[in-house]
């Protein structure tokens, strides 16, 4: 429980640092909001990475799915409710008060994926993870007593 507890927290800080950074790099600023509101979408990306079978492709539609609700969600607080004005897309065609819309969506696909992929790698090697549909961890696969003298790498067992 702990251990679980404490790998959902790593991939929280991760997503969040990696989420706030792409914002500063391509706006030139973020707000504090979208270290956690990233850092949830990328520990829900994974989630989604890791347990949803079906290509990347449609695991990444999930994800944008997944960040659009947060996105809805999270500026219907921090935009709506407090008032910040952190994000406003009310200029762009089909938006839902300001908050969503769907050329976002369609970018959220793509970036989706990649934190799929992301996800993955730090998984792999901070904890020795694989994805639900790769089979058995590599760990689990080790306490079962089924990897030979458990000197076989994660990438040797897929």
């Amino acid at each position: 429980m702990v251990r679980q507890l404490a790998k959902s927290m790593s991939l929280i800080a991760i997503g969040g640092t990696l989420y706030y950074s792409i914002e500063v790099v391509f706006r030139g600023f973020s707000h504090p909001s979208m270290f956690f509101v990233g850092g949830f979408c990328f520990w829900g990306i994974g989630l989604i990475g890791r347990y949803v079978r079906g290509s990347l492709l449609y695991k990444g539609f999930l994800g944008a799915m997944l960040v659009t609700a947060a996105e809805l969600a999270s500026g219907a607080v921090v935009n709506i409710w407090l008032g910040l004005s952190v994000w406003d897309y009310s200029a762009r065609w089909g938006n839902l008060w300001g908050q969503i819309c769907p050329l976002f969506t369609l970018i959220w696909i793509p970036i989706a994926m990649l934190g799929i992929v992301v996800s993955r790698y730090v998984r792999r090697h901070m904890w020795q993870e694989m994805d639900e549909s790769d089979g058995s961890s590599a760990v689990e696969l080790q306490q079962e007593g089924t990897m030979e003298g458990g000197q076989e790498s994660c990438e040797e067992s897929i």
